[in-house]
């Protein structure tokens, strides 16, 4: 994520879960926005929220192993109880990899504030990476710094094709595009959803015969009220003639609430 969207992804069906929670599906396509729903809840922190998605990623490289990249992915994440984080309490979202994502909800908006790795004890604080601004508002911006997250250069070795992930780091502004968007992912059709849509840019030190090339980053994020994020669409690349390019989607495909099933 660093958004919350850092990406955490298993291989494979997750069909007990599919089947467990699909008469959600149905309540969710038509009970968002309802009665009872709070339109400002964007990005729920109750323990035991938990999301599936569906991702697919496309990579581009030019190089000895060139050409193009299909890959298709499952992401679980799940909410846990709040936990101190150094300065302050957060919430911590497990992701099925075993990394753990600490967010934080102030008057200001939703922040992503530590990070865990899956083999350590202790959340390590970082500075505040701002994922949704408050007061809700069309036009309202901000900037943050962010990393790459889905770039990734792909060789032949001895041993075949390796790819190691491209880190490159620079400022995103960040845009409130609306706040009444409907969207249709596996899991439903979602009204009044919230846009956010962010561009950027990195430098990135690469060989012959490029040198020092520039990375773009952009990303448009959808949340629906009392849900949160449905639907993300992330593009990072050096340009048509560089040698870089990636392009995720993902897309919510179940959710379980607190208290909607036991």
């Amino acid at each position: 994520m660093n958004e919350a969207g850092a990406l955490t992804r298993i291989a494979g069906p997750v069909k007990a879960f599919r089947l467990r929670f699909a008469g959600i599906l149905l309540l969710l396509a038509f009970s968002v926005g309802a009665c009872g729903q709070d339109p400002g809840d964007y990005f729920p922190l109750d323990k035991g929220f938990t999301w599936v998605y569906r991702e697919s990623l496309v990579t581009r490289n030019k190089g000895n192993a060139g050409g193009l990249q299909k890959n298709a992915f499952v992401a679980v994440a799940t909410n846990l109880a709040p936990q101190a984080t150094g300065k302050a309490k957060a919430v911590p979202r497990l992701y099925a990899d075993g990394r753990t994502l600490y967010f934080e909800r102030t008057d200001a908006g939703v922040s992503l504030v530590a990070t865990r790795a899956a083999n350590d004890g202790t959340p390590a604080e970082i500075q505040a990476r701002r994922l949704i601004k408050f007061p809700l508002k069309v036009g309202a911006s901000w900037t943050d710094e962010a990393e790459t997250q889905i770039l990734k250069r792909t060789y032949l070795s001895g041993y075949g094709a390796v790819s190691k992930p491209i880190a490159a780091a620079g400022p995103m502004v960040f845009t409130i595009e609306s706040l009444d968007d409907t969207v249709r992912v596996p899991a439903g059709r979602f009204r009044h959803c919230l846009r956010i849509h962010g561009v950027g840019s990195a430098k990135l030190v690469w060989g012959e015969p490029y040198g020092m090339i520039d990375v773009t980053l952009e990303t448009t994020r959808w949340y629906a009220p009392g849900i949160g994020l449905v639907k993300r669409v992330r593009k990072e690349g050096t340009g048509p003639d560089g040698p870089l390019g990636a392009e995720l989607n993902e897309e919510l495909e179940a959710a379980k609430q607190p208290g909607w099933f036991r």
